[in-house]
C-alpha cells in the first residue's frame, strides 16, 4: 500500500511527463515560408508527382482546389510549362536553405556590415587625404608610420576619406562651379540665338527650328534643345500663336468665373 507522499511525488511525476512535448523519430519541420502572397510548409512536395520538392512557384496554374497556384519540381515544371500558351508564365523559384541555414547567413551580413563599419571608422584615424596643387590630385598620408601614397587603402572600396581643404582646393573648386556656370548660360544663350520656336497649323503643336550654320544639327524637330533642360524659347509672335493666347486667356477666365460661381 503507497503513502500519501509517494502517491503525490508518482502524481507530480506523472504531470511533468505529461506537459513535456513528446519527440518524433521522423517529425517533418513545421516552419512555414511566405511565397507571392502564399503561405507555405517548408520543403513542401511537388502539386503533380507528389515525390520530389518543389523548387518552382507559378501563380496561373491553379490545377489545385485551393486556387494559389501550382507549386512544381524541376521536372514537373519543364514538362507544365512546354506548351506555348505557358511559356510566358513567370515562376517564383523557392529557396533551397533551412532555417538553421538562413539564420546563419543573416547572422554573417550582420556582423560583415558591423566589420565593415569599424575598419572604414579605423581607416579615416590612421589615414589622412590631401590637395595636392600641381598634379591637382589627391593622395593619402599615414602619419602613424610617416607613409605617403597615390593609392587610397583598399579596405575603403567604395567609401572616401574626407580631405583636409587647403586655400587651393577652395580656389580650384570655385573656379570650376563659376566655369561651369558661365559655360551653361553661353550654351543657353547660343541655343536662343540659333533656334525658334514656331507653331504647326496643321498638327496644332509647336516645333523648333534650327538656323544655325551647321549641317550636324537637323533643322527642324519636335523635342526642344536637350541642354536646356527645365527651360524653353519663346514662342515666334505669329498669327496662330496669337490666337492661341487669346483662347488660352478665354479659356482661363471662364473657368474663373465657373469657379466663382460655384462658390
Amino acid at each position: 500500500m503507497f503513502s500519501k507522499r509517494a502517491f503525490n511525488a508518482r502524481r507530480r511525476k506523472t504531470q511533468a511527463l505529461a506537459k513535456k512535448p513528446v519527440k518524433v523519430a521522423n517529425e517533418k519541420p513545421t516552419t512555414e515560408i511566405f511565397v507571392n502572397h502564399t503561405v507555405i510548409e517548408y520543403k513542401k512536395t511537388c502539386d503533380f508527382c507528389e515525390e520530389k520538392r518543389a523548387v518552382f512557384h507559378c501563380p496561373k496554374c491553379t490545377t489545385t482546389a485551393t486556387g494559389t497556384g501550382d507549386f512544381l519540381c524541376d521536372s514537373c515544371d519543364v514538362e507544365v510549362h512546354r506548351h506555348i500558351k505557358r511559356r510566358t508564365h513567370i515562376r517564383t523559384q523557392i529557396p533551397d536553405v533551412t532555417p538553421r541555414e538562413a539564420v546563419h547567413k543573416i547572422m554573417g551580413c550582420f556582423k560583415y556590415l558591423l566589420a565593415r563599419k569599424v575598419l572604414v571608422a579605423r581607416c579615416r584615424l590612421e589615414f589622412q587625404r590631401f590637395f595636392d596643387p600641381p598634379t591637382k590630385t589627391y593622395f593619402y598620408f599615414r602619419p602613424s608610420v610617416q607613409e605617403t601614397s597615390w593609392r587610397k587603402p583598399l579596405c575603403l572600396k567604395e567609401a572616401e576619406l574626407c580631405p583636409y581643404p587647403s586655400f587651393d582646393d577652395y580656389v580650384f573648386r570655385i573656379q570650376g562651379l563659376a566655369r561651369h556656370k558661365a559655360a551653361r548660360n553661353y550654351l543657353i544663350e547660343l541655343i536662343r540665338r540659333t533656334y525658334d520656336k514656331i507653331f504647326s497649323r496643321e498638327y496644332t503643336r509647336f516645333y523648333y527650328h534650327f538656323n544655325g550654320g551647321s549641317n550636324l544639327v537637323p533643322r527642324v524637330a519636335w523635342t526642344k534643345p536637350r541642354f536646356l533642360y527645365w527651360r524653353d524659347l519663346k514662342a515666334f509672335k505669329s498669327e496662330d500663336v496669337a490666337a492661341l493666347m487669346i483662347q488660352n486667356q478665354w479659356s482661363a477666365t471662364r473657368r474663373m468665373l465657373k469657379l466663382l460661381r460655384l462658390e
